[in-house]
């Protein structure tokens, strides 16, 4: 028989033209209410659903999926591929989806078609909440589940445009997918009110240090003042170019990397530090170079 005359349901993975076999970085499994998903990493950092653990996990017919995704593969071939698998039965090569394009495809799912009455209520539930389950489970991080969102949206809103052009198409299917647009542009607008609101409070707390006193001009002044003092007297006892070892000193003493940022309350410590300098070289001899590291270093 000609796979053109094939059954519906006798579609076979194979017949799907997708170039290329992946192998995984990684393969994990989703445990969703005691149903398993396969899942695959590729080199990209994307996350796979493997089809067939998906048409297991909830009773749907395999070659049933396989032919509804043979159907839809101008749109799906972007994200559907080809991975190697390792199963029971050793590896094996199967038809995996991007998992932002997972949520779109299984909500074309008639859960009538599902006979086991548990197995519909689990389906159902999946439906509602598989792009959470999703992200979870790929530990995208918030900048990435924000884009994880985004796609999955514009995917959806695909997938509506489309549905309006059919009439044949499954009410559950339109349902659905505007639900699902409407929440996800609501925690959308939930996650960046949380940056804005992150955004703020660091806004805040750089304002309160850069709100803290520092020096006037003219205590700037008298600091490079007594600097060139010290300076000088470590200059006439051997030292050949004190000066940038005693502003790193201040420096370090007081947290900044310029005399104009150096706290108020640092003042008087660094003022205090520099005279007691001063007057222990005041009465100092020559100072070798041993004596030199070791006194700016007290």
């Amino acid at each position: 028989m000609s796979k053109s005359n094939q059954p519906e349901d006798k579609i076979e993975s194979e017949d799907i033209e997708l170039e290329n076999i992946f192998t995984p970085e990684s393969q994990s499994a989703i445990d969703f209410r005691g149903r398993t998903l396969i899942t695959a990493k590729l080199k990209d950092d994307k996350g796979y659903v493997v089809l067939n653990s998906l048409a297991d996990a909830f009773g749907l017919a395999r070659p049933s999926m396989i032919n509804r995704l043979k159907r839809k593969l101008d749109y799906f071939s972007l994200y559907a591929c080809k991975i190697q698998i390792l199963t029971s039965g050793g590896p094996q090569v199967q038809i995996c989806l991007d998992a932002s394009a997972v949520p779109v495809f299984i909500s074309g799912t008639s859960l009538s078609a599902v006979k086991d009455p548990e197995s519909r209520e689990v389906l159902r539930a999946f439906i509602r909440e598989c792009h959470q389950v999703l992200a979870e489970h790929f530990g995208i991080s918030e900048r990435g589940e924000m884009q994880f969102q985004t796609e999955i949206m514009a995917r959806l809103v695909y997938e509506r445009e489309s549905d309006d052009m059919n009439p044949d198409s499954e009410p559950l299917s339109k349902k659905y997918i505007d639900r699902e647009v409407a929440k996800i542009r609501d925690e959308h607008e939930k996650k960046v009110g949380e940056i804005r609101q992150a955004f703020s409070e660091l806004r805040s707390q750089i304002r309160s240090i850069s709100d803290v006193d520092r020096l006037t001009p003219e205590q700037v002044g008298q600091v490079n003042s007594t600097v060139r003092s010290l300076g000088y007297l470590m200059q006439q006892r051997g030292v050949t170019n004190p000066y940038p070892q005693i502003y790193a000193n201040l420096w370090r003493m007081a947290g900044v990397g310029t005399t104009e940022r150096i706290p108020q309350v640092e003042f008087n410590s660094i003022m205090e530090w520099m005279e007691k300098q001063i007057k222990i070289l005041a009465s100092a001899p020559h100072l070798s170079k041993d004596d030199e590291n070791s006194l700016l270093q007290k």
